[in-house]
């Protein structure tokens, strides 16, 4: 199979490198490390990317040895979190990278036992949301189709530019509105915002690093969008973000990297190098902070309360949503 790479070999170690980096170091993730019952998130991970791993052993090596090895390590990570499940498609992606932007015969079957492990146990997790009088095959109130889209749109934007810069980060970020209740009308533009964007963004699509990363980063978000109505109370969670942010923070190493590369003067060289350094102190001081926050019951209890002071009905909403 003919592979012309996603980056230029020289930029493989650097760029590699700066996303391991990025990613060990951004507070997005604190919350993923940091609280005990997530834990499942770093499990799922853990074997998520070893998947991965064995998988690109597996498509340069054609050994079967290395896909069956894949498969397990997709059912762990798919009984470790529910999540996991988007495997398929990531490794569909890979696929289509590898093979000069095209998806064979042979690539869909291959994905077959792993399709089927997902709906399995995609169906599982629904009959235990049911049984918790939750989830999308139970009677309870749901928020209309309309609004799901939205909150979909909204929360991809949301993941997207605090990947990107890091701001405002909390422990919940509640729906801003209630089943039943009209939504905001800002809401509504995201849509357009992010059928502009997708349009954008597969235009420029013989990117490859662009196109990888971007996709890698969507792909690993899909099942945390709203579009299927599951048990959530928060519209934003940092623990969903976990294995997607390497997609936002491979796109950032390779920005790093072409901008280093394309300044001329070893001034501008400099100066982006001590720009790219301010900004990883930055994530590293606020991950700190976030694990500060993180700290103990108290201090999150701290956090929880300020959230409540910023928006007052944050109280009647928790009740009302407990209440259904």
């Amino acid at each position: 199979m003919k592979y012309s790479g996603i980056i230029e070999q020289s930029a493989i170690i650097p760029v590699s490198s700066t996303t391991v980096l990025l990613f060990a170091i951004h507070p997005f993730n604190v919350e993923s490390v940091a609280w005990l019952a997530a834990s499942k998130i770093l499990l799922y991970g853990l074997f998520y990317f070893l998947a991965l791993y064995t998988y690109l052993f597996y498509k340069g090596s054609g050994r079967k040895v290395f896909y069956f090895l894949t498969l397990l390590l997709f059912s762990i990570s798919l009984f470790a979190k529910e999540q996991a499940a988007i495997l398929p498609l990531t490794l569909l992606l890979i696929d289509f990278i590898l093979s000069g932007y095209r998806i064979q015969k042979q690539d869909l079957v291959e994905k077959l036992p792993f399709v089927v492990l997902s709906v399995f146990l995609g169906f599982v997790t629904m009959l235990a949301q049911l049984s918790d009088y939750s989830g999308v095959l139970s009677e309870r109130a749901q928020y209309p189709f309309v609004q799901r889209i939205a909150f979909g749109a909204y929360s991809l934007f949301e993941y997207f530019v605090k990947c990107i810069i890091p701001v405002k980060l909390m422990y919940l970020y509640p729906f801003p509105n209630l089943i039943g209740e009209p939504l905001t009308t800002i809401f509504y533009f995201y849509p357009i915002f992010l059928l502009f964007f997708l349009i954008l963004f597969f235009r420029y699509h013989q990117v490859k690093w662009l196109f990888f990363g971007g996709a890698f980063f969507i792909i690993n978000l899909l099942m945390v969008l709203h579009i299927v109505p599951i048990s959530r109370f928060a519209i934003v969670a940092d623990r969903y973000v976990y294995v997607a942010s390497v997609g936002a923070c491979f796109l950032i190493s390779c920005i790093m990297h072409k901008m280093v590369v394309k300044a001329k003067a070893l001034f501008h060289k400099r100066i982006i190098l001590a720009g790219c350094f301010v900004f990883a102190m930055f994530l590293a001081v606020y991950a700190y902070k976030r694990n500060l926050v993180w700290h103990s019951t108290e201090t999150l209890k701290r956090e929880i309360k300020s959230i409540i002071r910023a928006r007052p009905d944050y109280k009647q909403l928790e009740k009302k949503y407990h209440g259904n």
